[in-house]
């Protein structure tokens, strides 16, 4: 398979350092009986489909795994490809494919935006200082990471597959014609830093001395800010936000056009990460993170697995690119960073003029009518999207589990109490839930839409939210085992796919029980909160919502996103999930 190939020349053989050294440990993902997932799909899709298409799937799917239906021949397939010794994990080559073959502009449809939050000494820090005590961190994160002396990730006692740390740093999403590719430099020595549309490398300082690794950052950030003041008006970085074959045939042609532009190109892919410096200032929440999601193309590069975004008011955000990484590897850093980017006590003015160097592009007429309207584009998305931050301070967490509940069945059973309220129905719902517990493990799809939650949206009262939250509990632990069915199902049918392809799909991706589970009307997902104030996305269909939430102690920050011809239902929404929360406290407070 070509994706497979591409992806282990990305992937080598797992290192024999310290925090990979439990690799060898770790099960594989396993593979769900046939009979069990079709089960589950009619059982999953019953609440969101009418008796006639509930029927009809049945039908299909007692076809599908009967011995005259496609089912046993591709689960024998994927059985077989589960079982070779070089598959680490069955549905890696099938993820990474979709992932890199969808041909979206990344910002909107595919990056993530996370807003951190400042430790308490580098708050007040102003945009200079604190962008070089961030490259302190990065780069101290870098060389522990390099070193393989990072602790291992664990989830309460079992260890987590630590492969995708491999892809957090120095990488970059090329794109291709039909199929994009991660490229990985290993080691970064350089970070790359933009500014007004321009583009500048910094080189790791290489001193053990922190003082003077700062004073190297400083100096060469305070540069740059001067250098910048007269901004490109073609900056290449608005390109990365374009289709991605469109822009695949413009990087080629930029490269064609003078040979040191391909070099330029590999000083930003290869960067250990981009530092984009912003002069924006913000009046809402909800503003801001629009802007750190998918804002001011002329000031980014959305290929690059990491963009540390800090802008002149102080507010600081991690744009990052997703294929390669999920948000559970990603917070890593932002604990790393939130717990040692610090103010530092000596700052030497010095000329930095020989530790920063200008990458620089030689670019035609019709390139620099792309940029336009590549930029023009990236408006228009901007604009068609809407986002709205809630910050919930009356609980959290800790209020929460006072009354016996899991704060996330909470958070997702109130969520479907607002949509009824909103929308008067509830739809289908997408939960991301981790896997790393498996070798190369990335997320199942978690389905929190129930006949229980149904019947407490219908009918709130205590001992119909206890049998909700029982039932999402019992599904989040099958999707956390890997006994979900969103990706067995996709498994099935790239097998099909790839062995008789051009063929009609067999009925049951037809049917409405599959058509129905697939359209994402609500995304949602949460993250571990610490070092972060905000993390979201932009809706995953064109008609849909996104809902990413962080759960503290004493708070609830949610973001939530739609197209923008959806804003009054979007501001509805978030209105009726502050009251839904309220409401579902005050029911178990009265038990």
């Amino acid at each position: 398979m070509v994706v497979k190939f591409m992806f282990l020349s990305i992937f080598q053989s797992e290192d024999t350092m310290k925090m990979y050294e439990n690799q060898a440990n770790l099960p594989r993902l396993p593979l769900p009986a046939l009979e069990d997932t079709c089960r589950k799909l009619l059982e999953w899709s019953q609440p969101l489909l009418s008796s006639e298409d509930y029927d009809s799937s049945k039908k299909a799917v007692d076809y599908f795994i009967s011995n005259e239906g496609e089912g046993p021949f591709l689960q024998k397939k994927l059985t077989g490809l589960r079982n070779r010794k070089d598959t680490l994990n069955w549905l890696e080559p099938f993820w990474y494919g979709t992932y890199l073959g969808n041909r979206l502009p990344l910002p909107v449809n595919s990056n993530v935006a996370f807003v951190l939050e400042k430790n308490i000494e580098s708050k007040n820090m102003p945009q200079a200082e604190f962008a070089a005590s961030l490259l302190v961190s990065l780069f101290e994160y870098r060389n522990l990471l390099y070193s393989g002396n990072m602790d291992i990730d664990f989830q309460g006692r079992k260890a987590l597959c630590m492969s995708q740390y491999k892809t957090l740093l120095g990488t970059a999403r090329i794109p291709g014609k039909e199929l994009d590719i991660l490229k990985t430099d290993n080691p970064s020595n350089h970070v790359a830093v933009i500014a007004n549309g321009r583009y500048y490398k910094i080189h790791a300082p290489f001193k053990a001395d922190v003082a003077k690794n700062y004073t190297h950052f400083y100096n060469s950030i305070k540069m740059i800010l001067k250098e910048s003041e007269a901004e490109d008006n073609f900056p290449v970085g608005c390109l990365t936000s374009t289709d991605r074959t469109s822009w695949a045939k413009n990087r080629n042609r930029i490269i064609e056009l003078e040979p040191s532009n391909a070099d330029s190109l590999n000083q930003m892919e290869g960067a250990l990460a981009v530092l984009a410096l912003d002069g924006n200032e913000y009046e809402s929440d909800s503003e801001m993170f629009k802007n750190m999601l998918c804002g001011n193309s002329r000031n980014r590069w959305y290929d690059k697995s990491i963009q540390l975004i800090l802008s002149s008011d102080g507010h600081f955000a991690i744009n990052y690119e997703h294929s390669g990484v999920d948000g559970t590897t990603l917070g890593n850093l932002v604990r790393f960073i939130y717990k040692n980017t610090k103010p530092h006590e000596e700052i030497k003015e010095v000329n930095a003029a020989h530790e920063v160097e200008e990458i620089c592009f030689t670019l035609d007429g019709h390139i620099k009518n792309e940029i336009e309207k590549a930029e023009a584009g990236s408006e228009k998305a901007f604009k068609g999207l809407s986002i709205e931050v809630l910050l919930f301070d009356k609980f959290g967490k800790t209020r929460i589990k006072e009354s016996k509940t899991s704060p996330d069945s909470f958070i997702q059973i109130a969520f479907q109490l607002a949509q009824m309220k909103t929308f008067g129905k509830v739809r289908n719902t997408y939960e991301a839930v981790m896997t790393k517990q498996f070798l190369h493990g990335r997320t199942e799809a978690m389905r929190p839409v129930t006949p229980e939650s149904i019947a407490f949206v219908l009918e709130p009262t205590s001992g119909n939210f206890r049998k909700a939250m029982a039932k999402h509990i019992e599904r989040i632990s099958e999707c956390k085992n890997g006994y979900g069915i969103d990706r067995h199902l996709f498994g099935l049918r790239k097998m099909h796919e790839e062995n008789f392809p051009g063929d009609y799909l067999p009925e049951i991706f037809h049917s409405p029980s599959y058509r129905e589970i697939c359209r994402n009307f609500f995304s949602t997902s949460t993250s571990n909160p610490k070092g972060l104030l905000h993390a979201g996305y932009g809706p995953v269909i064109y008609d849909g919502y996104g809902l990413r939430y962080l759960i503290y102690g004493n708070e609830l920050h949610f973001v939530l996103s739609s197209k923008v011809h959806n804003s009054e239902n979007l501001l509805k929404l978030k209105s009726n999930l502050e009251e839904s929360l309220v409401e579902i406290a005050s029911i178990l407070e009265s038990e």
